[in-house]
């Protein structure tokens, strides 16, 4: 009889040195080549499938031919002689670890406030309780499963306690299959709760993340300026193609600050709240990430005044906005650049680049570091004090001239160091501004208080074009990657999560989608019911496409006959749901539902919860309502005359539902 095979899906993010990305391991002998992940849309991320029968593996990912890298997305590891694998378990075998608990899972989400997690083993528990001793008292706190894989359940715990929570003792009370009663804490799994080996949590004196508050609510726009709407007189760049042109690298369409200020009803209408800019200092490329001032507005956008004017007119529409700061390379234009070239070693700020040997040499290749190996990017040598204070001064002045905050560009490229005083420095101008990275694989080493609030969340992104775009992977593969991303990052950063489908950096989603309404929407309804900030690319309101950059930075249609009015009005009705329902935005989250091409989440508060399913699938399905709520009276909210019903759905293909319980029967 042929083995049984589960086909599993795997993910690597890369950066722009990446080349080429292999999956190693026990089950093709570690040797290269046989399982080879893909990149195919140019965004850094690897990605591929293997069919495996059951058993337990050890895996890497093999990068450029020479580095072994565990993966990030896997709790699970082994180390053996000093070598650490990632474990993979497919079926009921063992991995030797029925239980486990990390001192960095719990979570201080406010002074009076944590989130303890735990991994239980599938098969051999039903379910598990937390037990707090406080003042030698022991208090027991039922949890909720996050997720779950092959080998493993997710749970979190939440304990408030409604004063500063200091140091304190705790164990775990586990009821196995069996329904026996058995306990875990620093000694393992044992009978008796009296001789369990309590758990210890210690204050540890750091600093505690805290995210901006308004973030929860916000639905971003991210606006690319040359592409989005020019009003007035032409910019200063000499060719400019026609909106209806196709982009190329280095084409320029005229669009400004004034054209954005001309469009803020567009925003309004849509029900945006905060916008996210792409950069807009002054540079000579359309994109305008090769800075020549970051004191100054682009020529092309418009000057200091009509910045004033953008701002000014945002905070009376309730509009925040964030800029983009690229502060790991300037352009050659770049002052101090400049002053090395005119000075050589005697310029004061030779220090500020990284300089192999002089003179410049830009055209050929360059003697400088630069980003990316790209002469016209000269990479800032951030350890040099003059270089740290020029982009801390520059970054408070912006945050006092309206910005609510900061995109930091390719932050990873930057010293841990350097963005711990940049969030002291930003934090101390406006306590409440957003610092968010660009960071596209595990960011845990960003999230830990000191750095920044949140990520573009790019592994959010993948998993919903794997998921909804290309229906390539399963539901079971969704839920866990997602889950993980959930229960890997402190709960201040999910609620604070920049999520999309698109970027400037990316293929749209609908285009990746083939331009299929269907799975654009329902992949829109899991954004704007997920935790965090959902946060829309220009244009894709109105069905715009694009594949990769720069055909994903094309103009903005404005013509309206041209706008699909189905996703437009779509996007509308889903933005006024999440706005219209705090669970949304303040709701914790756990998944209650997988199979085939079918999931079911929980948004939920101590008030009530909002429970969703989405169907990704050819097929209708039958689900019993009454397993999650409970007897009652339940309305779909997503429907302009809501449905009521009172226990079945039949979830036809491609559709979804987000219920709310209106009466207990």
């Amino acid at each position: 009889m042929p083995l049984e095979l589960r086909r599993l899906y795997f993910k690597y993010f890369g950066n722009y040195e990446t080349s080429s990305v292999d999956l190693v391991g026990s089950f093709n002998q570690w040797k290269e080549g046989l399982n080879a992940l893909n990149d195919d849309d140019g965004d850094n991320c690897w990605e591929g499938f293997i069919d495996l029968p059951e058993g337990k593996y050890e895996y890497k990912f093999l990068v450029n031919k020479k580095d072994y890298v565990i993966d990030a997305a896997n709790p699970l590891t082994l180390t053996s002689e000093g070598i650490t694998n990632s474990v993979l378990t497919i079926g009921g075998i063992n991995t030797g670890k029925a239980v486990i608990h990390e001192s960095f899972w719990i979570d201080e989400f406010k002074k009076d406030f944590i989130y303890i997690k735990i991994a239980l083993g599938r098969g051999g528990f039903n379910h598990a309780k937390l037990i707090l001793l406080i003042n030698e008292q022991p208090k027991a706190i039922t949890g909720y499963e996050l997720y779950w894989d092959d080998s493993y359940s997710y749970y979190i715990f939440q304990f408030r306690n409604g004063t500063p929570i200091n140091d304190f003792l705790y164990y775990f009370e586990i009821i196995d299959k069996d329904n026996k009663t058995l306990y875990f804490g620093k000694n393992g799994i044992i009978d008796s709760e009296w001789e369990v080996e309590h758990f210890e949590y210690i204050k540890s004196g750091l600093p505690v993340l805290q995210t901006p508050q308004w973030v929860r609510g916000a639905v971003f726009y991210q606006i690319f300026p040359d592409r989005f709407y020019s009003s007035g007189s032409k910019n200063n760049s000499a060719a400019r193609r026609r909106p209806d042109e196709k982009p190329l690298s280095d084409s320029f369409y005229g669009g400004n600050i004034a054209g954005i200020i001309a469009k803020a009803d567009h925003l309004k209408n849509l029900g945006i709240n905060a916008v996210y800019f792409n950069p807009l200092f002054e540079a000579t490329t359309n994109h305008k990430y090769n800075t020549k001032d970051y004191m100054k507005i682009d020529p092309d956008f418009g000057d200091d005044e009509i910045y004033k004017s953008l701002a000014e007119i945002f905070k009376a529409d309730g509009i925040r906005f964030i800029l983009d700061g690229v502060f790991n390379h300037t352009g050659t234009e770049f002052f101090a650049f400049r002053d090395i070239e005119q000075n050589g070693a005697s310029s004061k700020y030779y220090k500020w680049y990284n300089i192999k040997k002089l003179p410049l040499v830009e055209n050929g290749k360059p003697n400088y570091e630069c980003w990316w190996n790209i002469a016209s990017l000269p990479k800032l040598n951030t350890r040099d004090p003059g270089v740290r204070d020029y982009i801390y001064n520059c970054a408070e002045e912006w945050l006092k001239r309206g910005s609510s905050g900061w995109r930091l560009d390719v932050p990873n490229e930057i010293g841990h160091e350097f963005w711990k005083e940049f969030r002291n420095r930003v934090k101390s101008v406006r306590e409440d501004s957003y610092i968010v990275g660009e960071i596209w694989k595990d960011a845990e080493d960003w999230l830990k208080g000191d750095e920044f609030d949140a990520v573009m969340n790019y592994r959010l992104r993948d998993s919903c074009v794997g998921f909804f775009a290309r229906r390539e992977k399963s539901s079971e593969d969704f839920v866990k990657e997602t889950g993980n991303l959930i229960f890997s990052y402190p709960m201040q950063a999910n609620f604070a999560m920049l999520n999309l489908l698109s970027s400037h950096d990316t293929a749209r989603f609908y285009t990746v989608a083939e331009k299929d309404i269907a799975r654009l929407k329902l992949a829109v309804v899991f954004l704007f019911t997920f935790i965090g900030a959902p946060c829309i690319y220009y244009g894709e309101e109105i069905g715009m496409e694009g594949g990769k950059d720069p055909d994903n930075r094309r103009f903005m249609v404005w013509a309206e006959k041209k706008w699909d009015m189905e996703i437009f009005n779509f996007y509308k009705r889903m933005i006024c749901i999440r706005k219209e329902n705090s669970i949304l935005t303040d709701g914790d989250f756990r998944f209650i539902y997988s199979h085939e091409m079918v999931i079911g989440y929980e948004r939920f508060t101590n008030d009530g919860k909002l429970v969703i399913f989405i169907n990704n699938s050819q097929k209708s399905v039958h689900i019993d309502v009454t397993k999650y709520f409970g007897n009652g009276d339940f309305t779909d909210i997503s429907k302009d005359h809501p449905l009521k019903r009172k226990k079945a759905y039949t979830l036809y293909e491609n559709e979804f539902v987000i219920l709310k319980k209106m009466k207990d029967r």
